[in-house]
């Protein structure tokens, strides 16, 4: 009888802690998932936590009152994954594609004809010299000297692949081969090696070919690499994507600020380009636009946040684009950037086919304003201006955070 009395009061005990535990773990298990931010062409910020995603079926969300919200493919823009700090980024070279992509890691070079980069969040990956636009040496964690900043900035198209010397040299030719920590270059000198201590900066010629028409994904990291993905799917805390030559690569979410989504009903404006582009200095200082960088080829950044798309002006600005009448709603926040002085104030309008849907007069430094959202059903153009305010155009460095085009 002891014993038996034991064991039933030993079997009640057990199920009491299983009714405690169950709840437990299945709480746990839900904050487990990670929480992440929204934006859809209708809504700004959904916040959740992210149960399922990829770039067919769209994104499986639960939201803060625990309810689930699945979301098209179609119609999503962007996840954000709030975090620290992001982390300094690795030592070595910056090597960006012709299509915008962005990757860091130390050269390896067994290869001639790729940048062969050990990177600390993909591992050994390969990048052919056939789609590099220009890359980056580090030099001893110096920051980049404006003299290497402006060879970068300078105007895109170009005969001849260029590299920056240390000394300030430059020198014009054809980038052959990667051999070790050597560039192989051809120029009018003849061929000769130069290792990568005495380069700053180097361009490519390659020109960027027509971007595809379908679904993509790109996958900003944290440490400021980007990725654009032919597919991207989620499962415990890790991202799967395919890349480039269909290169299978996986990271951490953690690892992730943004995961942007092309293709669907959402466009960035950034990738149109303008049918006109006018900037009128005040006196005589001209201040062409900047895509996805602020006037100064710096990262957007406003009230400290930064932004990874958008368009960065002076005034007075005017910047056209021709819709042709496929789109129903534009999208965009703007204000001063943090690069701008105590005395920037400008005005701000929007027109849609001449006519004036939008109107803010002096702006100034106070923070990102918007999203505002304009219907721009059968219209033909869009006219985005940034005018003189009561200064003048004194520190006026203005920024277009985000703007969209929604079919």
């Amino acid at each position: 009888m002891m014993t038996r009395a034991t064991n039933q009061q030993g079997l009640i005990s057990l199920t009491t802690l299983l009714v405690v535990i169950v709840p437990f773990c299945a709480d746990r298990a839900s904050a487990s998932e990670p929480p992440v931010v929204v934006k859809t062409i209708s809504e700004d910020a959904l916040p959740g936590r992210l149960l399922d995603l990829s770039l067919e079926g769209g994104l499986r969300l639960q939201l803060t009152d625990g309810t689930e919200k699945n979301i098209p493919a179609e119609e999503l823009v962007r996840i954000s994954v709030p975090g620290d700090k992001p982390p300094a980024r690795p030592r070595g070279v910056k090597v960006t594609t012709i299509g915008g992509d962005v990757v860091y890691g130390r050269l390896r070079g067994e290869d001639e004809d790729t940048f062969r980069l050990n990177t600390p969040v993909l591992g050994v990956i390969d990048i052919p010299l056939e789609i590099v636009a220009s890359f980056e040496a580090d030099q001893m964690g110096q920051p980049r000297s404006d003299r290497r900043l402006e060879f970068l900035r300078q105007p895109r198209t170009l005969s001849e692949d260029r590299i920056l010397l240390t000394n300030g040299d430059a020198l014009s030719g054809f980038i052959a081969a990667v051999k070790g920590d050597r560039i192989l270059f051809d120029s009018s000198l003849g061929e000769q090696e130069i290792s990568i201590d005495l380069i700053l900066a180097a361009r490519f010629a390659n020109q960027p070919g027509k971007a595809p028409d379908e679904k993509r994904a790109v996958v900003h990291l944290r440490h400021g690499g980007r990725l654009t993905t032919s597919s991207v799917s989620w499962r415990q805390d890790e991202i799967e994507a395919r890349w480039l030559r269909g290169k299978v690569v996986q990271f951490d979410l953690e690892e992730v600020s943004t995961i942007e989504f092309l293709g669907g009903r959402w466009e960035w404006l950034t990738s149109h380009e303008p049918v006109e582009a006018q900037h009128t200095p005040m006196f005589s200082l001209d201040w062409p636009y900047r895509r996805d960088a602020n006037v100064l080829g710096n990262p957007l950044r406003i009230a400290g946040e930064q932004f990874n798309r958008g368009i960065g002006v002076h005034s007075r600005s005017l910047l056209a684009f021709e819709l042709r009448g496929r789109y129903r709603e534009f999208v965009t926040a703007f204000g001063l950037d943090d690069e701008s002085g105590l005395l920037a104030d400008v005005d701000v309008s929007i027109r849609v086919d001449g006519q004036t849907r939008f109107e803010q007069k002096s702006v100034k430094a106070s923070g990102l304003n918007g999203p505002i959202r304009l219907n721009v059903t059968d219209a033909s153009r869009l006219d985005l201006l940034v005018d003189f305010g009561q200064n003048g155009d004194i520190q006026d460095r203005f920024d277009w955070i985000e703007p969209g085009l929604i079919r």
